[in-house]
């Protein structure tokens, strides 16, 4: 969606593992400052924990990162998938569907929009299935459930077009980093 990096400007990038096992990926052509984005991994029994973050090579820039799921709306068993978000705030969008900067209260679903200010961690339910809980370390997110297939929760730094509306800066040697764990249980009721 030119100007905007709607997916970011990794997202269809090539990501080489190091020697201390992280992913990372230089920002890029269509970035103008040098720098690169890190990513690992840590999978346990019962969540998957991801680290993110963004590193200018020699000069401060604005940046925002997130992640981008998607889930099922059905799973081969249960129920439909129920999203529970309890958020004090939503972005308006402008005619071009980025969101303008002003707030208000959360509208009645469906979203293709961005929340602050959760009283909670989001939930996922698959009645009869699976539980999953996600926590980050950020504090917007955006929600897209207009699909009738699936869902998309996304943990952001910022809001969409987070540069233009409350960007971070990055330095040299200060990366702008996060921390997203997917929590799961199995959920009989």
């Amino acid at each position: 969606m030119p100007p905007h990096a709607i997916h970011g400007t990794v997202c269809d990038r090539a990501w080489e593992v190091d020697d201390t096992g992280q992913l990372r990926t230089e920002l890029g052509p269509d970035w103008p400052f040098r720098g690169e984005a890190r990513q690992s991994f840590q999978l346990e029994a019962d969540r998957l924990t991801m680290k993110l973050s963004v590193h200018a090579d020699h000069a401060a820039f604005p940046a925002s990162i997130g992640w981008h799921p998607w889930f099922r709306r059905r799973l081969d068993i249960g129920n439909p998938a129920e999203l529970h978000l309890d958020a004090q705030q939503m972005y308006l969008r402008g005619e071009d569907g980025i969101p303008t900067g002003e707030r208000t209260r959360p509208s009645p679903g469906p979203w293709d929009d961005c929340f602050t200010g959760l009283r909670h961690p989001p939930e996922i339910h698959w009645p009869g299935a699976l539980r999953l809980r996600l926590e980050a370390s950020v504090d917007h997110w955006v929600v897209y459930d207009e699909p009738t297939d699936a869902l998309c929760v996304e943990p952001q730094s910022g809001p969409p077009d987070a540069v233009r509306l409350a960007p971070r800066v990055v330095t040299p040697g200060r990366p702008l980093s996060a921390e997203f764990t997917l929590h799961w249980t199995a959920s009989e009721d």
